[in-house]
This record gives structure tokens, sequence and C-alpha cells, in this order.
């Protein structure tokens, strides 16, 4: 019996083998459970990094519509630059159009006045030369 006996009983070698069979389910829990946090690490990890691509693609669309609206402002400016310049051009053809025929009208009214008091000397000679005969 003393050989039987320095052998674990029965229920010692399943006491054994449940306290193993419990440190291994325990382990494997354990190892669950440090699975399951990495694994919401690396979730929580992938969000912050789209809320950061999202906030990038954001700034990017932003940046990217400013300078849209700032080149159709400029568009905007250079074609009433461009108008107003039109503008101008066409007043001064308008005006120099308009000196020019003042210009012509004063020189055709002094040539008529020239030639009415070329006609009346040439008349008064005429009388003179008439009164001299």
């Amino acid at each position: 019996d003393k050989a039987t006996s320095s052998l674990p009983s029965r229920a010692a070698r399943l006491a054994a083998q449940r306290l193993r069979n419990g440190q291994e389910v325990s382990r494997e829990q354990q190892k669950k459970r440090e699975e399951e946090e990495a694994e919401r690490r690396r979730e929580a990890e992938r969000r912050v990094e789209r809320r950061l691509l999202e906030a990038k693609i954001r700034k990017l669309r932003e940046d990217q519509n400013a300078k849209e609206q700032a080149q159709r402002e400029v568009q905007q400016r250079q074609a009433e630059e461009a108008e107003a310049k039109k503008k101008a051009e066409r007043a001064a053809r308008r005006k120099a159009e308009k000196e020019k025929a003042e210009k012509e009208d004063a020189l055709r009214l002094q040539r008529q006045k020239d030639a009415e008091e070329d006609a009346m000397l040439r008349e008064e000679r005429r009388k003179r030369r008439q009164q001299e005969e």
C-alpha cells in the first residue's frame, strides 16, 4: 500500500488536472482579453487616423476653395478693369472726334469768313477802280 500511497490519489490527480485546466482556461481567457484589448486599441488608432485624414482632406478642400475663390475674384477684377479701360478708350475716342469736328468747323467758318472778307475787298477795289475811271 505504501507504493500506491506514494502515487497521487485519483482525487489528487483530478484536482491537479482541474487546477491545470483552470489555469489553462484562465490563460486562454487572459490571452483572449489581451487580444480584444489590442483589437480595441487598433480600432481606436484607426478612428483617430481616419479623423486626422478627414481633417486633412477638409483643410485641403477649404484651401482649394479659397484658392478658386481668389482666382475668381482676380478674374472678375481683371474683367472690370478691362471694361473700364475700354470705356475710357471709347470716351477718349469720342472726345478726340468731337475736338477734331470742332476744329474742322472752326477752320471752315474761318475760311468762309476769309472768303467773305476777300469778296468784300475785291468788291471795294472794283468800286474804287470804277470811280477812278
